[in-house]
């Protein structure tokens, strides 16, 4: 099962998650099966997470950030084509439940976080 991870920050208790999540999915699923999409000004704070696994966004802002991080989800689908999407916090929950009529098929965990 491949799983990508969609988050628009990893900040505090997010990143905290993550890396007590991220390397147990790993180690059970296998390293090539998950994938995060990630603020890059943020990935140093998954310090716990295998860096191959990891996928960056730049963005200047939070808020415009949010147009990088549709364009991002939008190609990272196509390429990785996983079998479930779990988006962490509002935000990157927004993203992909908005662009799910392109990819209609692929499940959607939501985790609010707060």
């Amino acid at each position: 099962m491949k799983v990508l991870h969609v988050c628009e920050t990893v900040k505090g208790g997010v990143g905290s998650y993550l890396n007590e999540l991220i390397p147990a999915q790993e180690r059970d699923m296998g390293l090539k099966n998950i994938k995060l999409l990630v603020p890059a000004s943020h990935a140093e704070f998954l310090d716990q997470v295998n860096a191959s696994s990891i996928r960056t966004f730049h963005r200047a802002s939070r808020k415009a950030g949010l147009l990088k991080l549709a364009t991002s989800y939008i190609k990272k689908m196509r390429e990785e084509r996983p079998d479930i999407v779990h988006a962490h916090s509002t935000f990157a929950g927004l993203i992909v439940r908005t662009l799910r009529p392109f990819f209609p098929r692929t499940p959607i965990i939501y985790c609010p976080h707060g």
